[in-house]
């Protein structure tokens, strides 16, 4: 197997490790109140096990081939791990909705999509999660300082 993936497995496991650990502090809700903040960390921690579990599996199978590594080849993971870092300085400025929308649609065109389209996918998308996880899970999101109230 190779090495990167040996990193990545470990990697992916210690962070489903943490989430299990931190969500154990989230606060809990009666169950006919809904799932509380803790469900869905713990759901993709449980999606992220089966993935890494396969990945592991696959990687017995194939055999070893050396990889020609480029920084093209991590040019763009790079820019999207930056855009993600940028969007937690700028969260608790703008709020979650304008901020995921800045960031999702600033991904999608530095992805080579159409800027028009980007704008109304994440903005559809951001809403969307929004939706879900206020009214379903009960999660708060960062109002934002230039949007507080008070």
């Amino acid at each position: 197997m190779k090495r990167y993936n040996w990193y990545l497995i470990g990697s992916i496991l210690i962070i489903v490790a943490y989430v299990f650990i931190s969500s154990a502090s989230f606060p809990k809700l009666p169950l006919d109140q809904g799932y509380g903040a803790a469900f869905f960390p713990r759901l993709i921690s449980i999606i992220l096990v089966i993935l890494a579990c396969i990945l592991f599996i696959q990687n017995l199978k194939i055999e070893k081939k050396e990889i020609d590594f480029k920084f093209s080849t991590i040019k763009i993971p790079v820019l999207l791990m930056a855009m993600t870092l940028i969007n937690l300085a700028i969260i608790n400025i703008f709020g979650f909705i304008i901020s995921d929308i800045l960031i999702v649609s600033t991904s999608m065109i530095f992805l080579k999509i159409n800027w028009k389209l980007a704008v109304i996918v994440s903005a559809l998308v951001v809403f969307l999660t929004y939706i879900l996880f206020h009214f379903v899970f009960d999660v708060s999101f960062p109002v934002g300082i230039l949007f507080a109230r008070g």
